[in-house]
């Protein structure tokens, strides 16, 4: 196993050495002005689920909300805002509860949502690229990632805690899933 890894290492470190600059590249640019407007929110959606996130870390599985498909991504940034309450209460030593952290801090909350959403725009230019790689080549993969990088509206939607990316990426995974048996059966 370590022998076929350092094989594909060596075959493609050019392949992997540009692939890590756009990877590197799209954080940036996803990374810059996550901050944007805080606290204040310029979203309407985005507000929606970091309270109910909040709500759910606070103990409260039932938000009676569920019109919307943020469901996966409030539960998963609640479990995320418990973790952080038991370290600012274990290791800081906080007398607050996360609602009177939230209320009297919200933009740690928001940042941290919003690091979750990079960190699925940042999965998306790796599946791009692995989509890329099999439709045309390895060349192709790569463009094709580094344009979404540069796409406005894409680095727009990285920049909020909105279920946007996430399903991005889901849809994305599903189209992998239906075009490796497609190539397999080209082959």
């Amino acid at each position: 196993m370590v022998l076929k890894l350092t094989k594909f290492i060596r075959k493609n470190t050019l392949v992997i050495l540009i692939l890590l600059g756009i990877f590197l590249f799209g954080g940036v640019m996803f990374l810059w002005g996550i901050d944007f407007g805080l606290p204040q929110t310029f979203h309407n959606d985005e507000p929606q689920i970091i309270e109910r996130a909040v709500e759910v870390a606070s103990g409260n599985l039932n938000y009676a909300w569920y019109d919307w498909p943020a469901t996966i991504q409030i539960n998963a940034l609640g479990v995320i805002y418990k973790t952080m309450d038991l370290g600012h209460q274990l290791i800081l030593g906080s007398d607050l509860n996360i609602n009177q952290w939230f209320t009297s801090n919200p933009s740690i909350f928001y940042i941290v949502a919003r690091l979750m959403t990079v960190a699925f725009a940042l999965g998306a230019v790796i599946i791009v690229f692995l989509i890329g790689k099999e439709i045309e080549s390895k060349p192709f993969g790569l463009v094709a990632a580094f344009i979404l990088t540069l796409s406005y509206s894409f680095g727009r939607h990285a920049h909020f805690a909105v279920p946007d990316m996430m399903m991005t990426v889901f849809f994305l995974v599903r189209i992998v899933n239906i075009l490796l048996p497609v190539q397999e059966m080209a082959e």
